[in-house]
């Protein structure tokens, strides 16, 4: 007689750049949600799910906790933008 068995299998990625982590790092293209969407989430998010799905098999749930810790960065230009995309801690 086969079996069912189910498994809980847990998968934790924290997606926190150093070169994004430092105040005083102008604002580039992923920051900015008019110009990247999604910013560094979509950019380097896509390859944690690929991890997580190659190590641990298919998602069927997530959970995740978002923050934006620098909220304003210099331009070229010596002005202060907004900073208007999240990191992402799952």
């Amino acid at each position: 007689m086969a079996q069912n068995r189910r498994s809980h299998l847990s998968f934790s990625c924290s997606l926190r750049p150093g070169w994004i982590a430092d105040d005083n790092f102008p604002i580039v293209w992923r920051l900015q949600s008019k110009i990247a969407g999604s910013g560094a989430l979509g950019d380097i998010g896509a390859h944690s799910i690929d991890l997580a799905r190659f190590l641990v098999g298919e998602i069927a749930g997530i959970s995740a906790v978002s923050e934006t810790f620098v909220k304003r960065r210099l331009t070229k230009n010596r002005q202060y933008a907004r900073v208007d995309v999240m990191m992402l801690s799952a």
